[in-house]
């Protein structure tokens, strides 16, 4: 799916950037896994902790099957509240995935169309976040991230390197995640990431 292609993909750079192959992250879900919610009009969005070994010798079609065979894990116990796991194991995830899919259906009260908005919110819950939006044309990558912990030129260094990651996994299923790195071809020489100051 989109998600796990995405979901791949920033956990593999985010690997890279925090060079350590155990990441563990916070991500979302609809919270409509019980078939009785589906046609519910409520605010049901859980978060999950995901967590992830990133193993450099699998292909890359072996590694989106780890992932979405952990996604799948995770999702069979998102009944069970974060905060209670957050509590119990003193864990606080310090990065956010979010994947927002296409929504297809209008929402229709009275005979009219209702008009979907969009609420910013503005405080930070994590250090940093990528948001993942589906608009069924193209999909967008938004970051928000703490500006006191980590400059401007890094987040766009990291959003870019997940592009280009992206393209190469998508590129050859039988390639082998120690072959894939996350600076263009050519950019090698020139990948410099200015310190924060």
């Amino acid at each position: 799916t989109p998600n796990n292609l995405f979901l791949a993909a920033t956990v593999f750079t985010l690997s890279k950037f925090v060079y350590n192959k155990d990441i563990l992250i916070s991500t979302i879900s609809n919270g409509r896994s019980n078939p009785q919610f589906q046609n519910c009009v409520a605010m049901m969005v859980k978060t999950l902790p995901i967590a992830l070994n990133i193993n450099s010798d699998l292909s890359v079609a072996d590694y989106f099957d780890y992932v979405e065979n952990v996604w799948l894990d995770v999702l069979k116990y998102d009944c069970y509240p974060f905060t209670k796991i957050s509590d119990k194991y003193d864990m606080f995830p310090e990065f956010f995935y979010a994947y927002h899919g296409k929504i297809i259906e209008d929402i229709t009260i009275n005979n009219s169309t209702i008009e979907r908005e969009s609420l910013e919110y503005e405080a930070l819950k994590f250090k940093l976040s990528v948001n993942v939006i589906d608009t069924g044309d193209n999909f967008n990558m938004l970051s928000q991230y703490n500006d006191a912990l980590y400059s401007e030129d890094l987040i766009e260094t990291f959003m870019h390197s997940i592009s280009i990651v992206l393209d190469k996994l998508m590129e050859n299923p039988r390639a082998l995640l120690k072959d894939i790195s996350i600076v263009a071809e050519g950019d090698h020489e020139d990948f410099k990431i200015k310190p924060v100051e």
